[in-house]
């Protein structure tokens, strides 16, 4: 299904999605098809270029919750063709991977760097 040119959604994306909240949001779902569709639900992060880098869909925002889904398309260069460290400042955060996965680098608060570490399910 197609949301905009540049983003389209398949029912495996739909069916993780929807088996992610069931299974880390229960009280958020059940996820409706008609609602992952609706080209209005959907936030587009593009980069510099205008191209598409990720897609968000806020299924709950409160002062003390917020339940959110993440289709990242490619990475996040709108720092000058250099992808942008993607960090959440919260002091509480948990994510899930539903499908595919992603490598990520951590980043010390002194500048130091560790060992690129796969994440995703296994």
């Amino acid at each position: 299904m197609e949301i905009t040119p540049q983003f389209t959604v398949t029912e495996g994306i739909f069916e993780a999605a929807a088996a992610g909240i069931a299974a880390h949001a229960p009280d958020v779902g059940p996820l409706e098809w008609e609602r992952f569709t609706a080209p209005g639900g959907w936030l587009l992060i593009l980069d510099d270029q205008g191209e598409l880098s990720k897609a968000e869909m806020s299924l709950l925002v409160t002062a003390e919750r917020t339940v959110r889904l993440s289709v990242c398309v490619r990475p996040d260069l709108r720092g000058g063709q250099k992808p942008m460290p993607y960090n959440h400042p919260w002091s509480s955060f948990t994510g899930h991977v539903l499908l595919g996965g992603y490598a990520e680098d951590r980043h010390a608060q002194d500048g130091g760097r560790s060992a690129l570490k796969p994440r995703g399910p296994a």
